[in-house]
C-alpha cells in the first residue's frame, strides 16, 4: 500500500509514450497524493506598514522630526521610528532619553521635593508640637 510509483514518459510495457486511456500502463489510475500541509502553507511574511508617499516624504525630512519631537515630545516618538533617515541606534538612544526624561526624573525630582524642602518643614513643626 506504500508503494512508490514513479510516472515516466513512456510505458514500461509497451515502451511507447504514455497512452491516456491504455490500462495497462501502470500509474495511470494512481491518485495523486496532496503534498503535506506544511508544504501548502504560505512563508510567514513581515509585516510592513504602508505610509502614503507625502507621509513618508515629511517622515525623512529629519528637521520635521526633530521638531515633532521637540514639540510633542514623547508622543513624537513614533514618527521617529517611522523615519528610514535616522539609525536604529539612534531610535534606542533617543527613546531611552525620552523615557528618563518623562519617567525617571519626575520621580527623582519628587523624591529631591520632598527631602530638600519638606523634610526640614516636618522637623520644625515636630519640634515645636513636643515644646508644647
Amino acid at each position: 500500500m506504500n508503494e512508490l510509483v514513479v510516472v515516466g514518459d513512456s510505458c514500461p510495457v509497451h515502451g511507447a509514450a504514455l497512452a491516456p486511456g491504455c490500462g495497462a500502463c501502470p500509474g495511470r489510475d494512481v491518485p495523486s497524493i496532496p503534498p503535506p500541509p506544511s508544504a501548502m502553507a504560505p512563508a510567514p511574511r513581515q509585516a510592513v506598514l504602508y505610509l502614503p508617499p507625502e507621509v513618508a516624504a515629511w517622515l525623512d525630512n529629519r528637521w520635521i522630526v526633530v521638531g515633532l519631537l521637540l514639540a510633542a515630545g514623547p508622543m513624537g516618538l513614533p514618527a521617529l521610528w517611522l523615519s528610514r533617515r535616522f539609525s536604529r541606534w539612534t531610535k534606542i538612544a533617543t527613546t531611552a532619553l525620552f523615557f528618563l526624561a518623562t519617567a525617571v526624573l519626575p520621580l527623582v525630582a519628587t523624591w529631591y521635593f520632598c527631602e530638600v524642602s519638606l523634610r526640614p518643614l516636618v522637623d520644625v513643626l515636630s519640634a515645636a508640637h513636643q515644646a508644647r
